[in-house]
């Protein structure tokens, strides 16, 4: 049976077909019907309506008329959330579709980047893997509309344009490096940069860089990422709005400072003093990496390891020769992925108030790492590639059961039980709300206003009012 699946794959035209298959059943099943989450998601939708509203494509607002002051962000995602209401509606399907889109595209880079160096069934069996476990298809990643789908498309374009310069002498293709870069800018700012280190790091095992000095390619590569980067910069200086009250990072007046201040400094030194929101001070988790790893790509990271200790054990009276085998030309994908994954690892090992979606720009390399070690260990064990087949089994029925079988939240069952009464609502005031059901209600009704606790209410016949009593939400009117 498995001779005839190998067989099937090893066809590159069916191996694309399934794997399409799968991304856009991943992808798209009830994912409609999954609750909008706090924060991120919630605040990218109020910012895209609120542009269709008011018409400033430069500046981001969450209440009307007032500047969003946490979210900072180049408005890439943002654009193309406006264009989905507008063409669709608005709706969770028009919300998440950009970072579906770039979710499914950024799999079938990712599949590029192998074969450039790996055969089909190895390119389709890393593919098939990532989408088994929470590394694409999850929360804050491709099935919600957050940054980070679009960062890790245009980050594994720049890194196969990266390759094609670096291995394969397509000098042109450095250019291509810089405007993914610039793309990736412009999807999530400073993050945009994660991957360079790695990418140096790279440079350094080739020890055949000198002539990239040379090439002015490279020059116009630099260029170009500094251009894209310095065009959204000059953008803000020119029509950014200043931050005048209600700052949420009090010492930051304007979209930039947070950009480049809060969110990277700020956020990963995590001082109290930078953020009046922040309690106490944050401390470092030397294990982040491996928590990650083990909650994003739980039971494929165990193979990983087993393959580690095992080929440490193998080979323990000649470990120097083993360490140098990774070095090997047929391992150049291997070498390739320590290069991008430990920088950045290690980066975030050190740093606070780390998410664990930061190093998402790694995982499709920890992946391949870990199919590696399982071909390791199937060539020494022949036995275990019906381990691999039950892993994929598991793994892959276990995060499509968790895609469709979302649990609703409070504001998502409020807004259905309540639809049409908001819908036909005048005007509709919030009480202190959660930013999705913000969201909720500024998708269904076209005047909606927040109100803090304390706040003088509006003695109006035609206004609804919204609230959290005794852990539920109630809706009245006067």
């Amino acid at each position: 049976m498995l001779n005839i699946i190998s067989q099937f794959i090893k066809k590159e035209r069916n191996a694309v077909i399934v794997l399409f298959a799968c991304s856009l059943v991943l992808a798209f099943v009830r994912f409609e019907q999954t609750p909008i989450s706090d924060w991120d998601e919630a605040r990218q939708g109020v910012n895209a309506l609120q542009m269709i509203k008011n018409g400033d494509y430069v500046n981001l607002y969450y209440e009307d008329g007032q500047l969003d002051t946490w979210n900072a962000k180049p408005p890439l995602l943002i654009w193309c959330i406006v264009f989905c209401f507008n063409f669709f509606g608005k709706t969770e399907f028009a919300l998440r579709l950009p970072s579906l889109i770039a979710g499914i595209c950024y799999l079938f880079v990712s599949y590029k980047i192998l074969r450039l160096y790996k055969g089909v069934v190895f390119s389709f069996l890393t593919c098939l893997a990532l989408m088994c476990c929470k590394a694409l298809f999850a929360s804050h990643i491709a099935c919600s509309a957050d940054f980070d789908s679009f960062l890790l498309l245009f980050l594994n374009v720049s890194v196969y344009c990266f390759l094609l310069y670096i291995d394969f002498g397509k000098k042109y293709a450095i250019l291509g490096t810089a405007m993914a870069l610039g793309l990736a800018f412009y999807a999530k700012g400073p993050a945009s940069v994660v991957l360079l280190p790695g990418m140096l790091v790279y440079l350094l095992v080739r020890k055949s860089y000198t002539w990239i000095f040379r090439s002015w390619q490279l020059y116009g590569a630099v260029l170009i990422f500094a251009l894209m980067v310095s065009s959204w910069v000059t953008t803000s200086i020119v029509y950014g709005k200043k931050y005048e009250n209600d700052k949420f990072y009090a010492k930051s007046n304007n979209s930039l400072e947070v950009l480049f201040y809060e969110d990277v400094v700020g956020r990963f030194t995590s001082s109290k003093d930078f953020d009046k929101n922040i309690k106490e001070e944050q401390k470092h988790d030397y294990w982040f990496v491996f928590l990650v790893i083990d909650s994003r790509l739980n039971v494929w990271n165990y193979i990983l390891y087993l393959s580690i200790i095992l080929g440490l054990y193998l080979n323990r009276t000649q470990l120097r020769k083993f360490l140098g085998s990774i070095s090997y030309d047929s391992n150049r994908l291997v070498v390739i992925s320590l290069c991008l994954a430990l920088p950045l690892s290690l980066f975030l090992t050190m740093v606070c108030n780390a998410n664990n979606w930061y190093l998402a720009p790694a995982f499709f390399y920890f992946m391949i790492l870990i199919v590696a070690g399982g071909s390791f260990i199937t060539r020494v064990f022949p036995v275990f590639k019906y381990v691999i087949v039950l892993v994929v089994l598991f793994t892959g029925i276990r995060n499509f059961i968790d895609l469709t079988l979302p649990s609703p939240t409070k504001e998502k069952i409020f807004v259905v039980d309540h639809l049409k009464t908001i819908e036909s609502a005048k005007k509709i005031i919030l009480v202190s709300p959660t930013q999705s059901m913000f969201l909720y209600m500024k998708m269904n009704c076209n005047n909606v206003k927040i109100f803090k606790n304390g706040d003088l209410l509006e003695k109006d016949k035609n206004v609804c009012y919204v609230y959290y009593k005794q852990k539920n939400w109630v809706m009245r009117s006067l």
